[in-house]
């Protein structure tokens, strides 16, 4: 089997990994948030609302699936853009790619001709992990767009309380 396919395919599952390590991570950080700021753990107050929302795109980015809905979502969002030298280790540049663009690729950029079957289902493997690693990657952007957004509302409450 070769090894740049190998080594491609055990790119992507370390770095879903890393997502995964980095979702757990936060999710323990807004548990400890949760914890000493919600004074009352039995009504829902503003803070707690926010605090469970910021939480569920983390959650979401633990389901390891690459449905089609959200694979409309991310084509939507990045308006179908290629590129145009592809690198086979990293996820943004192979999860648009069909597996004959791969193989395209892998003949025209890395001289990979002779592909066996075992690197067929290799191929598609790493093009599905791929594409699960980008949606990971969404749900990751938007839980911290939505930090951010919390940050700039208190900062902006905070001044108007200083004026």
């Amino acid at each position: 089997m070769n090894e740049a396919l190998v080594k491609s395919f055990d790119n992507m599952i370390l770095q879903q990994g890393k997502m995964d390590n980095k979702a757990y991570i936060f999710i323990g950080f807004i548990a400890v948030i949760f914890a000493f700021l919600v004074p009352n753990k039995n009504s829902l107050t503003a803070i707690s609302f926010y605090l469970i929302l910021i939480s569920i795109p983390f959650i979401m980015s633990l389901i390891p699936i690459a449905n089609k809905i959200s694979i409309i979502l991310i084509d939507f969002l990045l308006n179908g853009k290629r590129i145009k030298n592809v690198n086979i280790f990293y996820y943004i540049d192979l999860y648009k790619l069909t597996y004959d663009n791969f193989i395209n690729v892998l003949e025209n950029d890395y001289n990979i001709n002779a592909i066996s079957k075992a690197e067929t289902y290799l191929i598609k493997q790493i093009l599905v992990n791929a594409k699960i690693l980008k949606i990971k990657v969404l749900w990751h952007n938007l839980s911290f767009v939505l930090i951010l957004a919390y940050f700039v509302y208190e900062i902006v409450k905070w001044i108007g309380n200083i004026i």
